[in-house]
């Protein structure tokens, strides 16, 4: 077969699976609608259940050294932030989130939801022209377990929640760079 690529005048419209509202989206597993503040309600519909305020915005002064993290101040909740319809496709919808911090910091989020699919993928973007202080995005659950899940290099690492004693670390930071998961004892509530 033989395919030719030509220039178009304008780009197809292409009929978007997720339901768009003014604030939020919805895939029919889960839908999510966002704050004043940047932040977003996630709603699973195969529940019932809510997860309010995820992905908060949080700056705090930091007076630590390069390693440990030593609050120098009270945090400061981003209380504002700009949303907007960045994107739709034939398979996903993406809103995109601009928040200015106290820190002299810009953050952009971009929360995709899929067709078919019980999860929400965010991208953030960080542009920092501060001194020390931390950015910290918040993600509220009502999990109880005792252990996090998190990426290894090769697998999945299941670490405590609570450090061991022998564990120097006065924040009690736990860094990750891709995803950490939450299960419940029984398993059913997995964030």
């Amino acid at each position: 077969q033989v395919y030719k690529v030509t220039k178009a005048d304008k780009a197809p419209v292409m009929d978007c699976p997720i339901t768009i509202r003014e604030n939020g989206m919805d895939n029919g597993i889960l839908s999510v609608t966002f704050n004043k503040d940047g932040s977003f309600n996630l709603i699973d519909s195969r529940t019932g259940r809510t997860f309010a305020g995820q992905n908060r915005l949080e700056d705090q002064p930091d007076i630590g050294e390069s390693y440990n993290f030593k609050a120098g101040g009270e945090p400061i909740l981003c209380d504002n932030a700009e949303t907007t319809l960045c994107e739709t496709t034939a398979y996903s919808a993406t809103f995109k989130t601009v928040a200015k911090l106290a820190g002299d910091a810009v953050v952009t989020s971009y929360v995709t939801l899929q067709k078919d699919v019980a999860r929400v993928d965010i991208k953030t973007v960080i542009v920092n022209n501060g001194e020390n202080h931390r950015i910290r995005a918040l993600f509220d659950s009502d999990v109880i377990t005792e252990y996090a899940l998190s990426e290894g290099q090769f697998d999945l690492t299941a670490r405590p929640i609570e450090p061991s004693f022998t564990w120097q670390n006065p924040s009690n930071l736990q860094k990750t760079q891709a995803f950490v998961a939450m299960e419940a004892e029984n398993g059913d509530d997995k964030e």
